[in-house]
């Protein structure tokens, strides 16, 4: 039975650095503690290390080897699945391989909650006792449709994450559309986004605005904004989670200082906060919680903060400190809303690092032929072999031989054993690491291209790829030095609460 308030709130300021965090004085403790270093785990990403944050065992242990990656599947599916939804099972509650703080508190009868937090959600299974809501985004496009005005309506289907959205554009007296989906209608005005939110049965919503870019006699363009899947899980439906008064999406490009992207926050920090002030109000026993916008925010803008000119530099970092005061803001918020003897934990997965360059290994299989059979796929820095078939000694030197002027290693299975990474099924045959300042991509494209950009980096090593640890307030509890003990801590928090029952 949930109490009236949590006995603990863990947030996870997704990306968030310790150099940041103290040069913009953020995310400052009761009792005056300074925010702590991090370490990682590689590959120093999203999911496997959340992953270790809950289950106290590095990728080998619990199988989360990368944002993204296969078991047991051809190059043809893997191919043919680049898509949002696609992408999800990595960060599913199901993808873990070992136990995690998650099973320990529902097999306690304890009460969860969360929001964005990976490894809390699942799409195949449910549990009374269990709250959780988890995003994905897509790009925006531009939509042109033939249009008369004054004539007939016109159709417009959007396909998004795997649903063909369909609208109807009815002429109005001054010519621009009339948007009408389902029960809803709403004008489309030259540069003004218009909020749009569909439910998708009980489990999905999807939220994104559109804008009229120009309307002749012949066709009108829409310009839609990047769109937010909302998953749900629990008794809480899409339409709790997304329709309520502040949208999910963002309706502006943010990080200008970085001109080559049209992104939109998605989600944005406002929606976060009141998603996660929603949950802890209902007053479950803990509370997990993400802002991913940080993250987002450094991959942008970390390259022009850091080899930017000085106006330049100066503005891309004041967008990031921007990005940073406002997740604070929530993290304060959230703050408020509990007692100020429950624990509240704010941490972070990873740091941050510069990059120059963009690697599409498949490019390699694809010079050598090999591209019928298999294929790469995994994350920024680390990527895999997949296939139904291993390459012979004669196709590994040639890969070798075309790798090392890309800045490319060849990792074996033992290298990652030694890393705490290699699982079997999940780590392909072999595995590339991209070397400093280099990411990979699996898009078409050259083999390599020189960019401005950001990624988790290659190495935890690095003090680059620290996150954060901080106690906000509650008990002082022990520092952890890594991801792989924050769980054992969490536990330690809640036993010096009342909350752990063993």
């Amino acid at each position: 039975m949930s109490r009236a308030h949590p006995a603990l709130v863990v947030i996870s300021v997704d990306g968030a650095t310790p150099g940041f965090a103290r040069r913009f004085g953020l995310f400052r403790s009761a009792a005056g503690h300074p925010v702590a270093a991090l370490r990682s785990v590689y590959p120093s990403s999203t999911a496997p290390s959340h992953a270790s944050i809950l289950t106290g065992a590095p990728p080998a242990r619990h199988g989360v080897v990368a944002n993204r990656y296969w078991e047991g599947e051809d190059a043809s599916e893997i191919r043919a699945r680049q898509e949002a939804l696609a992408s999800l099972h990595p960060y599913d509650r199901l993808s873990l391989r070992c136990p995690s703080l998650l099973d320990d508190l529902l097999d306690q009868g304890l009460s969860v909650g969360a929001v964005l937090f990976p490894h809390t959600f699942s799409r195949d299974a449910r549990h009374p006792a269990l709250e959780s809501c988890y995003c994905l985004y897509a790009p925006g496009r531009r939509w042109t449709i033939p249009w008369e005005p004054g004539g007939r309506q016109a159709q417009l289907v959007i396909p998004c994450f795997g649903e063909d959205l369909a609208f109807r554009l009815i002429p109005q007296d001054n010519g621009e559309p009339l948007l009408v989906h389902a029960r809803q209608r709403r004008p489309l005005r030259s540069g003004e986004p218009t909020d749009v939110v569909v439910t998708v049965g009980r489990e999905k919503a999807i939220s994104f605005t559109l804008a009229l870019e120009e309307a002749t006699a012949q066709e009108v363009v829409l310009r839609q904004t990047t769109a937010v899947l909302v998953l749900a899980a629990g008794n809480r439906s899409a339409s709790d989670w997304a329709c309520g008064p502040v949208v999910p999406h963002s309706r502006t490009v943010e990080y200008t200082a970085n001109p080559a992207h049209d992104f939109h926050e998605s989600p944005s920090v406002a929606w976060t906060t009141t998603a996660a002030l929603d949950v802890v109000a209902e007053g479950p026993d803990v509370v997990f919680i993400r802002y991913n916008q940080v993250d987002h925010a450094q991959e942008f803008l970390y390259w022009q903060a850091t080899h930017g000119d000085r106006d330049t530099a100066a503005e891309a970092r004041r967008q990031i400190e921007t990005v940073y005061r406002q997740v604070a803001d929530g993290v304060d918020a959230v703050r408020a809303a509990v007692p100020a003897t429950c624990p509240v934990v704010v941490l972070s997965d990873h740091g941050i690092d510069w990059v120059d360059t963009h690697v599409r290994p498949n490019r390699i299989l694809a010079e050598l032929g090999l591209t019928e059979d298999l294929v790469f796929q995994g994350d920024s820095n680390v990527c895999y072999l997949y296939g139904k078939r291993g390459l012979s000694s004669a196709e590994r030197d040639a890969l070798e031989r075309l790798a090392g002027p890309a800045r490319i290693r060849v990792l074996t299975p033992a290298e990652l054993r030694a890393r705490g990474t290699w699982h079997e099924g999940r780590c392909g045959t072999l595995a590339l690491q991209s070397g400093p300042h280099a990411e990979f991509q699996y898009h078409q494209g050259r083999l390599v291209e020189q960019v401005r950009s950001a990624s988790h980096g290659f190495d935890p090593r690095l003090h680059v790829m620290d996150g954060i640890w901080q106690v906000l307030q509650g008990p002082d509890l022990p520092t952890p030095p890594s991801v792989v003990e924050v769980a054992d801590v969490l536990r330690t928090a809640l036993t010096r609460t009342g909350g752990w029952k063993r």
